[in-house]
């Protein structure tokens, strides 16, 4: 159910609506890159199995895998791969 606002600025409710994406925002305080990106795929990971879903996303002819552990590639890593 999606929570909107009218034409008089009112909250209104309704279950028909579908957002056009969804996201997941989290922070974490007084830690490094390494355990954000652990904290951030134990999220997804528990995402995926509340839905109970399959991990693997499906767009077209790609598909994005969710199953971990995820691999970890810095991104001055994969910009020389892409360029070189």
């Amino acid at each position: 159910m999606a929570k909107v606002k009218d034409k008089k600025d009112t909250s209104v409710l309704i279950e028909t609506h579908l957002p056009e994406f969804t996201m997941l925002e989290s922070y974490q305080a007084y830690v490094d890159a390494h355990s954000v990106m652990d904290m951030v795929e134990d999220r997804c990971t528990y995402v995926f199995k509340n839905l109970e879903t399959d991990t693997k996303l499906h767009f077209g002819e790609n598909t994005a895998d969710f199953s971990g552990p995820w691999k970890r590639v810095s991104m001055f890593d994969m910009v020389s791969e892409k360029f070189n």
